[in-house]
């Protein structure tokens, strides 16, 4: 009898550790994270602030002022070896030799020109129409001008991006950027991204989950919210998601196919999906976007918040019409304003 009872007390013992991985057998949560392609490696281009400083390291300045200083110049002339500093006004074309250019005041590009330097201002730049460039930074305002192309980065406190632009770098504002017009893509970073005015978010009702004790709703097949209804919860779908018109999800959203949001849909949470994604108009998402296709945004499109910057990321990007973002803007392939 004894000999029993240690059987069954030490197979119970040695059982129960397996119970969550047969109950996830017959009942999966999915609650492993959804993986999607990464594109995004290490990224050279890091803080402006870092440049001014490398700048002023180059020429022995301790100090971002001792650049200035130094730089402040009345005709072009070398720091040294590797910065050549000019005064403020048109810069005229520069020797492809020359790696590095700074000024001290705010500088413009002639028009239909070709520059290859490093370019830095500690006041404001604005480009010429037509130019193309390797990098160019301002410490103030940047104006790229319309026919542009950047190819490696930009910088600049407040940044506006006018028409018809080609931009295979990274943008970076440490303030904001504002798009005026069409403009092709692939990395765009600031605290504010474009133009249009912010939503009510405090008219979007939130629910408290409490911690450690998620809501979450699984859906093994397609799944469609009615127009105007609200889900408190995490949603998680493995076939094809359908927001309606004004539905809610309080939570974020987990989606093995396609995600559409019709007008007015919005979730408060993060978005990931391995399919297409298409805003369709008026959406708000408080969270990151990660997309493994193509992710469409229409109309009067909001992601993130002023307090809470963020990440979207897809291998296509589409934005139509009036758009807001907060936090970074990443395409693997492409991305366009229309």
């Amino acid at each position: 009898m004894n000999i029993f009872i240690c059987f069954f007390f030490g197979s119970i013992f040695v059982f129960v550790p397996f119970l969550p991985a047969i109950r996830e057998a017959f009942r999966s949560t999915d609650s492993q994270a959804l993986k999607i392609t990464n594109h995004i490696l290490r990224d050279p281009r890091s803080s402006p602030d870092l440049l001014y400083w490398h700048f002023a390291h180059l020429i022995n300045a301790e100090s971002i002022e001792a650049l200035e200083t130094a730089g402040r110049v009345n005709e072009a002339s070398f720091i040294n070896n590797s910065i050549l500093a000019v005064p403020g006004g048109l810069l005229a074309p520069v020797e492809k030799t020359v790696s590095r250019v700074l000024s001290s005041a705010s500088i413009e590009l002639e028009p239909k020109t070709a520059y290859l330097s490093k370019i830095v201002s500690l006041h404001s730049l604005k480009t010429g129409k037509k130019n193309a460039l390797n990098e160019i930074h301002a410490k103030e305002d940047l104006v790229i001008a319309s026919g542009t192309k950047v190819i490696w980065w930009a910088s600049g406190r407040d940044i506006t991006l006018e028409n018809d632009l080609d931009l295979p770098g990274k943008i970076q504002a440490s303030r904001s950027l504002r798009i005026l017009g069409k403009a092709q893509f692939l990395h765009l970073e600031a605290p504010v991204i474009g133009t249009a005015h912010a939503p009510e978010i405090n008219a979007f009702s939130f629910s408290v989950q409490a911690e450690g004790n998620p809501v979450r709703h699984t859906h093994k097949e397609h799944c469609e919210v009615r127009a105007g209804e609200t889900i408190n919860g995490d949603l998680i779908v493995r076939g094809n998601l359908i927001l309606h018109e004004g539905a809610q999800v309080n939570g974020s959203i987990k989606c093995h196919k396609e995600v559409i949001l019709k007008t007015g849909a919005r979730v408060s949470g993060n978005l990931v999906s391995r399919a297409n994604i298409d805003c369709q108009g008026k959406n708000w998402i408080g969270g990151s976007i990660l997309g493994q296709k193509e992710l469409n945004f229409g109309p009067d499109c909001y992601v993130g918040s002023e307090n809470q910057r963020i990440t979207v990321s897809a291998n296509t990007i589409k934005i139509t019409g009036c758009f807001r973002a907060h936090g970074t803007l990443r395409a693997w392939s492409r991305a366009s304003f229309t």
